[in-house]
């Protein structure tokens, strides 16, 4: 089954955070509004982290961060039949260099917007 990717929504978080701020809440909000007005929209959440932690450290809080992203869905009246989740750690990093401004780039949780095809 092939999928097509049509919104991509990129939250970002603080380095050995899971927890969401504010401003993700609006752009979560965004992202419940398009699925709700498309009802074949499925969410496939992706959690990353820098590439600093150990790979276990990084797989759990990548996990962490794309749970917080899914709850905060569901609260918000998303069915969890339409939500997936895929903790990659620091498998896809976005930048090598480890200074905090590119290390930021990093830790984040991916949210796409598909349908089946």
């Amino acid at each position: 089954m092939t999928y097509l990717v049509n919104y991509v929504a990129t939250i970002y978080f603080k380095a050995d955070s899971s927890s969401l701020q504010e401003k993700d809440l609006e752009v979560l909000d965004k992202i419940v509004s398009m699925m709700n007005e498309n009802p074949k929209y499925l969410a496939h959440i992706e959690g990353h982290t820098n590439n600093l932690p150990s790979d276990d450290y990084a797989e759990r809080l990548s996990k962490a961060r794309a749970d917080a992203v899914i709850f905060e869905l569901m609260e918000k009246g998303i069915d969890p039949q339409r939500l997936t989740r895929k903790a990659l750690g620091k498998k896809q990093v976005v930048s090598k260099e480890k200074d905090h401004t590119h290390r930021k780039l990093n830790q984040r949780v991916e949210v796409k917007l598909m349908v089946r095809q």
